[in-house]
């Protein structure tokens, strides 16, 4: 950075500073503004440590969009199929949206500098979670983006959430019975004591998730937690209440998918998402996905100890979305 560039930069963030000290909100959105055209590498720098107290604030909301709808899962694979409900839906009421990955599309979006400061899940890391959205949102050419992600839903000092609700316009989360995870994991060459490691949480280690980024590897920690806990922080009643959620169980998105599928369209409408739609459009929405009931995995073919420990570690979330029906 050159001397003229440095001394600029300076200036600007005093700017925007007394703008929020004399609570001239006006001139910070019009200065915020020009700092983005003129130096966007200050600018973003100033969001990265500000965004977390922005957001609280009401008059300073014209900065958020709520432009994100969440669709996660314990694993990733099992929110591909809710992915292409969500965006026919969206695609039928010509509502165009990218389906993303948040945090390799976050880990892309992230300048040089920036990577050098989330080398682990740490306090910075969690602060920044906001300014992640942001940088998404910056990239981003369409008004309304799909997220997956199979973090666990955290709370950072009763102040910073994983999203916010001026940032995400509803969530989904799709519930996988952990039988049918840990089989899962299993075929993908996992042994029995590796995938109770992963659904239960047993080795207590982080999920790393990668992209090749200018042919440079690239990386970030995903809180991932177990099973039971992370289903747990997804279908908080708080959670779901101030979010806007849909629970989902993965067996219904096959088994029952024209009234889930209205379940899917009444839930954006909702939200705020201007999606058009009769009861006889979502039924031959449904009858374009042609596939059989799921009987593929034999919960019989699990080890009496295997089930033992994933009953004992799954508990209370296992009764709650499986057992009895």
């Amino acid at each position: 950075m050159s001397f003229f560039t440095k001394i600029k930069s300076i200036y600007n963030i005093k700017l925007l500073n007394q703008c929020i000290e004399n609570n001239d909100y006006k001139g910070f959105l019009s200065s915020f503004e020009d700092l983005e055209k003129q130096d966007p590498a200050t600018h973003n720098k100033f969001l990265k440590f500000n965004t977390h107290n922005f957001i609280e604030n009401e008059t300073l909301n014209e900065l958020f969009q709520k432009n994100f709808i969440w669709v996660n899962s314990f694993s990733l694979d099992d929110v591909s199929l809710l992915n292409n409900f969500i965006t026919k839906i969206l695609n039928s009421s010509k509502i165009e949206t990218n389906v993303m990955n948040f945090y390799e599309k976050t880990l892309s979006c992230l300048t040089n500098e920036d990577l050098k400061d989330y080398p682990v899940f740490n306090d910075l890391f969690l602060k920044s979670h906001y300014y992640f959205h942001k940088l998404i949102e910056k990239d981003s050419k369409k008004k309304l983006n799909i997220l997956n992600s199979q973090s666990a839903f955290f709370e950072y000092q009763k102040k910073i959430f994983f999203t916010h609700h001026k940032l995400t316009r509803c969530f989904f989360y799709v519930v996988k019975h952990p039988y049918d995870i840990f089989l899962d994991l299993k075929k993908q060459n996992n042994s029995s004591q590796e995938s109770l490691n992963i659904l239960c949480n047993l080795d207590q280690r982080p999920k790393i998730v990668k992209i090749q980024h200018n042919n440079i590897e690239r990386s970030c920690e995903e809180n991932m937690k177990s099973w039971s806990i992370n289903v747990s922080s997804w279908t908080n009643a708080n959670v779901v209440s101030t979010l806007r959620g849909l629970i989902i169980r993965h067996d219904d998105l096959i088994n029952k998918k024209e009234e889930i599928l209205l379940d899917i369209a009444a839930h954006l409408k909702e939200s705020g998402v201007d999606v058009n739609f009769t009861s006889n459009e979502i039924v031959n929405l449904a009858k374009s996905f042609n596939f059989s009931p799921n009987t593929e995995n034999n919960h019989d073919s699990i080890s009496k100890q295997d089930k033992k420990i994933i009953d004992r570690d799954c508990g209370e979330m296992l009764d709650k979305y499986f057992n009895g029906f």
